[in-house]
């Protein structure tokens, strides 16, 4: 019997649906799913009352030539081990706190960092490949620097997002390509001559 993966998703949903609002709360989003030929595997994220994250393994059995999911256990997942990226940096007079956030999908496409100049935040999608995590807070960095340092910059907020992530992609590669420019010792940045 050939398995429909995407009918077994859908239905799991409902089941993962009937049981959320006594484990998660009533918000709460499936983060990953994969399977083998009898197992189906989903990762679920609580937003609501329950804040972590758990696995559900559905086994996958055929009964009367039907495939059938049945939930074979439930348990807690870690947070993955994520890059190391600074608490907080200071731009300016101003020193941010950097959150790990969970990306966003909207109409303009996936929002993986935030910068809120306000409440001196940025946001770091949870992300455990080092160089795209980095390139994520200097994306977020550059906006804070055009926050501090080019008030009244005429630019729109659509050509602001262009230059920024144009810039912070160019920086980062800067960065990867000459990491001796930047070596600090004992607090004290080197000079090359």
């Amino acid at each position: 019997m050939k398995t429909d993966w995407g009918k077994l998703y859908d239905h799991a949903k409902k089941l993962i649906q009937l049981t959320s609002p006594l484990m998660y709360g009533s918000d709460y989003e499936i983060t990953q799913m994969c399977h083998t030929p009898d197992e189906m595997i989903m990762t679920v994220e609580g937003r609501g009352n329950y804040q972590g994250r758990q696995e559900i393994v559905f086994s996958v059995t055929e009964e009367n030539g039907r495939l059938c999911l049945k939930q074979k256990s439930i348990g807690e997942v870690p947070e993955p081990d994520l890059s190391p990226i600074p608490e907080s940096v200071k731009v300016g007079d101003a020193v941010y706190t950097v959150q790990r956030i969970t990306a966003k999908i909207q109409e303009d496409g996936i929002h993986l960092g935030t910068h809120n100049a306000a409440a001196q935040l940025i946001g770091v999608a949870r992300i455990t490949e080092s160089d795209f995590a980095r390139e994520i807070l200097i994306h977020e960095l550059v906006h804070a620097v055009i926050a501090q340092f080019c008030d009244g910059l005429p630019l729109s907020r659509e050509d602001n997002e262009k230059f920024t992530s144009a810039f912070a992609r160019g920086l980062t590669q800067c960065i990867k390509d000459n990491p001796h420019i930047f070596e600090v010792s004992e607090g004290v940045k080197k000079c090359s001559t």
